[in-house]
């Protein structure tokens, strides 16, 4: 099983110093990086989809912007990381049409992206929280599963708090788009992200286990009240987060053949202390646990 980091925590290091972050994550014993792609130029219209999230998405919109790469500059930066021994298959998309509704706009691009680079997993994140958002979206979801699936590549949806906030009627938003997509729409769930929004993680990953091609993991400080406190996060096995129950389906999904080789992934989206030694406490949690 690969373990591995998706870049978003390691912006700053990886801005800094790409190949010295790639060896010290590799030192650590990591084998992949998952990183996140920005499918359009870093204009206005960038501008504004990442002031939107720091509106309404929490604390780990803020950043967003030097977390995200261009096409181009994945392309240039890859093959130094791959050169550095770390794998890398799959990508998280940032792009304001999935903020407008244009979410299909994109896929030509990544579809010529995932030729260049040999990517073959692309998740996507809308940070919803009603059914009338969710409605909106749907049909573009939905119709660009259908295409990355033709063209040979999984096509996630990654889970922030937003999605599991729980309406009148019981459901949540993460259940609805789930219903109401078929399984060309996969599923990365993010463990940290459950317990921020207070949901059972472990009945929501045996509910959508066939959909689960990969894990997120990140953790939840202990004692604290996590949609108040400003930086909640901390070391993977440090917190509240129910990171077993993540581990359990990914170990699952294994067996069933249904893992994606990059399967296994720590996102912490930031650290009160060194991120390296946050990784590093976070690796040998996941793997007391296989």
């Amino acid at each position: 099983m690969q373990l591995g980091v998706n870049t978003f925590g390691l912006r700053e290091e990886l801005h800094a110093d790409l190949g010295g972050t790639v060896k010290k994550l590799r030192d650590v014993g990591y084998t992949s990086l998952e990183i996140c792609g920005l499918f359009d130029e870093q204009n206005e219209r960038v501008a504004k989809a990442i002031g939107d999230m720091e509106e309404n998405g929490g604390p780990m919109a803020k950043s967003a912007n030097r977390a995200a790469w261009t096409a181009e500059q994945a392309i240039a930066y890859l093959p130094r990381i791959r050169e550095g021994r770390l794998l890398v298959t799959s990508c998280h998309l940032f792009h304001p049409a999935l903020y407008d509704g244009r979410l299909t706009d994109m896929v030509p691009k990544v579809l010529r992206f995932a030729e260049t680079t040999g990517i073959t997993h692309y998740v996507v994140s809308y940070m919803l929280r009603t059914r009338a958002e969710c409605d909106r979206f749907l049909p573009e979801l939905s119709a660009a599963a259908l295409v990355m699936r033709k063209n040979g590549l999984v096509f996630s949806y990654h889970n922030h708090g937003q999605e599991l906030e729980v309406w009148e009627d019981g459901d949540c938003a993460l259940d609805y788009l789930m219903a109401h997509t078929g399984p060309e729409l996969t599923l990365q769930p993010d463990i940290g992200w459950m317990k921020w929004a207070g949901a059972d993680a472990d009945e929501k990953l045996q509910k959508w286990a066939g959909r689960i091609v990969s894990v997120h993991f990140k953790d939840v400080k202990k004692g604290i009240d996590p949609k108040t406190t400003p930086q909640p996060f901390t070391a993977v096995g440090l917190g509240c987060a129910d990171t077993a129950a993540g581990m359990a389906i990914a170990k699952r999904r294994m067996a069933e053949g249904a893992l994606i080789e990059e399967g296994c992934i720590i996102d912490q989206d930031d650290s009160d202390h060194d991120m390296m030694d946050d990784l590093r406490i976070g690796r040998e949690t996941l793997l007391s646990l296989l």
